[in-house]
């Protein structure tokens, strides 16, 4: 890769004691520091220079050559959309490659009082202009001018400007997710149909922008990293574990965090500084949950916080659910537009992790499930178990509505879940599975019922042994109600044959 000559930060006003270049190691910028304005002043007063500075990344930061290779293979496309959630060391990735590959950057960081369209022009000039002062100028004199300029012209006028420069260049708007201002997404869309062949942009956002993704997409000019990308495999959770965290961890402790955390660096992170306080680590590992401080803190402050009160009710309420579709949620909140708020959560990249191919059944990452769920009280959630269970009976996924009856405390709902799923499970062959769920009833709920009773008696008369079956059987037989069904008056009367086959009682078997 080319080495290119380090940027430049010019600032006006400075006082002549301090003319001079200034290096500033720990960011690896080097400030040159002139009594003279740069032509057009635009680094004025108003703007704030600090939101021009690449952040530095941190000395112990860890290797991730794979993304760094994807980040260079993008410089052939128009646009590199880095979308995930908090914590996934998005504007970390970018640094670490600028730094690294020496490319000149212009980078903002965006924040919510960048929604004003003249004032993101500004600071998109200024930042450009740190790569050569001589950038911008017209386009500031355009935004200056008394007479009123399109935003094309000013727009066309930095655009040729950038035309002129003669190595890649990179353009990186941090935070883009803080912009709701649609006037500035057609400023970026503009910019993004007429970008001069050196030039590339860089986006870092927890959702994706309202840009026209698919058409880049189509073209071949969009290089995406998503969640899955960013997510620390086991040799990278192991070095930033024992480097950076100076954790001395087992494999199996590593291999623990890894599930735990799904590759989530915040979450490793916030491990990482909690261990060092544990005498019993082992004993940490089994309870590191989303409802550990360090982790409720962040998710608290960075994400759910920013929601609407609409939306945080509906993941309140879902959160009872391991995994969900559209109509599941439908059931369980009460509402008809799901389907959209799981597209915006989707869209905002906000820990749902999709299951299918049809984009139709989701899970929450681990943590943030575990936060959520610290958000409601017992009543609400088996309230909320109980709607879970009838909905997967009604969808005939038994298992599901077999764990929600259980979790919802309901004694009555969790024999019918159980026995409704009785049947399939035998057919499937999930007799261990069938056991475990009808062994969690008490022994009275269990002989109460005959279909159970019934099911129990051939299960023990195969696996355990024949004199074992008895109770099931005469327990069945006592309970069997006059409406039952022919198809459990016939299973009934096989185990009944069987068992007094086996008694040597033929003639009745």
């Amino acid at each position: 890769m080319p080495q290119h000559p380090r940027r430049h930060f010019y600032f006006p006003g400075q006082v002549p004691e301090y003319q001079g270049v200034f290096e500033q190691r720990s960011c690896k910028i080097y400030y040159r520091l002139a009594n003279q304005t740069p032509p057009g002043g635009i680094l004025t007063a108003n703007l704030l220079h600090t939101k021009l500075f690449i952040p530095e990344p941190r000395q112990d930061y860890i290797p991730r050559p794979r993304l760094l290779e994807m980040l260079d293979e993008s410089l052939a496309r128009k646009l590199t959309l880095v979308a995930a959630p908090p914590g996934y060391g998005k504007s970390t990735l970018i640094s670490i490659w600028i730094e690294e590959r020496q490319f000149p950057t212009a980078w903002v960081s965006l924040d919510p009082q960048d929604n004003d369209g003249l004032l993101f022009i500004r600071y998109l000039i200024a930042a450009l202009n740190t790569i050569h002062p001589a950038i911008g100028q017209v386009s500031l004199a355009l935004l200056k001018s008394t007479e009123k300029s399109t935003s094309t012209s000013i727009l066309t006028a930095l655009l040729n400007d950038l035309s002129q420069l003669d190595q890649p260049t990179i353009v990186v708007l941090d935070d883009y997710h803080l912009i709701e201002n649609q006037q500035i997404h057609d400023y970026v869309t503009f910019l993004l149909d007429h970008l001069p062949p050196d030039m590339h942009l860089v986006l870092a956002s927890r959702s994706d922008p309202p840009l026209p993704l698919s058409r880049l997409r189509a073209r071949n000019q969009l290089l995406e990293i998503r969640q899955a990308d960013l997510r620390l495999s086991i040799a990278e959770t192991e070095h930033f574990l024992h480097q950076s965290m100076g954790l001395d961890l087992s494999a199996r402790q590593i291999s623990q965090l890894d599930v735990r955390t799904e590759g989530w660096l915040a979450g490793l992170q916030f491990a990482g500084l909690s261990m060092r306080q544990q005498t019993d680590k082992g004993a940490f590992l089994e309870a590191f949950s989303g409802s550990h401080r360090y982790v409720i803190d962040y998710l608290a402050d960075e994400v759910f916080s920013n929601q609407s009160e609409e939306m945080q009710q509906f993941l309140g309420k879902i959160a009872v659910l391991d995994r969900f579709t559209a109509p599941l949620c439908d059931a369980l909140t009460g509402q008809k537009d799901s389907q959209s708020l799981l597209n915006d959560l989707e869209e905002n990249n906000l820990f749902l992790i999709n299951l299918d191919e049809e984009r139709s059944w989701f899970r929450f990452h681990h943590l943030f499930l575990d936060y959520l769920r610290t958000q409601s009280d017992i009543e609400q959630q088996s309230r909320l178990h109980k709607i879970a269970a009838q909905w997967f009976l009604d969808n005939h996924i038994y298992p599901e509505a077999v764990k929600h009856a259980s979790a919802s405390g309901d004694q009555e709902l969790l024999v019918h879940a159980i026995t409704a799923a009785a049947h399939s499970a035998l057919e499937a062959g999930e007799i261990d599975l069938l056991t475990t769920w009808v062994k969690s009833l008490p022994p009275q709920e269990l002989m109460a019922n005959s279909q159970l009773a019934t099911y129990m008696g051939m299960i023990t008369f195969f696996s355990v042994n024949p004199e074992s079956a008895v109770p099931f059987m005469e327990a069945a037989v006592n309970n069997l109600l006059p409406a039952a069904s022919s198809s459990l008056q016939g299973q009934l009367m096989c185990l009944q044959a069987h068992i007094t086959l086996y008694q040597g009682d033929l003639n009745r078997s």
